[in-house]
C-alpha cells in the first residue's frame, strides 16, 4: 500500500510477494519478517522490572517501529528492482535489515531505560 501511495502500480503475486508492475518482485521468507528482532525486543521489555502498563506501551511501540523498518526495507528492495539500482558488491538485504533493526532496537533500549529512570526518579522524589 505504501508503494501504491507513492504512485507505483504494486501488486502481490502471492501472499509472500510484493511486485511493482514491470519489475522483479520481492519474495518474503520467514527470516525476512524480523521474528528474531521482535523476540529480542519483547524479551528485553518483559524482563524489566517496570510496571505492566509501561511495558505494554513500550512493547507495542517497539513492535510497530520494527514493522515500519521492515516495510520500508521491502519497499526499498522493490524500488531497487524497479529502477535497476546497482548494489555494492555482495550486498545482502537480510543482513542489512538485521544491522539496521538491531541498531534501532539498541536505541529504543537506551530510550526505554532512560525514560524508566526519569519516571522512577520523579516517583521516588514525590
Amino acid at each position: 500500500w505504501l508503494l501504491e501511495a507513492g504512485g507505483y502500480a504494486a501488486y502481490q503475486h502471492d501472499a509472500a510477494n510484493v511486485t511493482i508492475l514491470g519489475a522483479r518482485g520481492v519474495t518474503l521468507a520467514w527470516g525476512c519478517l524480523g521474528v528474531g528482532a521482535l523476540s529480542l525486543w519483547i524479551a528485553f521489555i518483559t524482563s524489566h522490572r517496570a510496571k505492566i502498563k509501561f511495558k505494554l506501551t513500550w512493547i507495542i511501540t517497539g513492535v510497530v517501529l520494527i514493522f515500519i523498518v521492515n516495510i520500508l526495507r521491502i519497499d526499498m528492495i522493490a524500488l531497487s528492482n524497479y529502477y535497476h539500482w546497482q548494489y555494492i558488491q555482495h550486498f545482502n538485504a537480510h543482513t542489512s535489515f538485521d544491522l539496521l533493526t538491531y541498531l534501532v532496537i539498541l536505541i529504543m533500549m537506551l530510550v526505554f531505560v532512560l525514560n524508566y529512570n526519569r519516571k522512577k526518579i520523579r516517583i521516588d522524589s514525590a
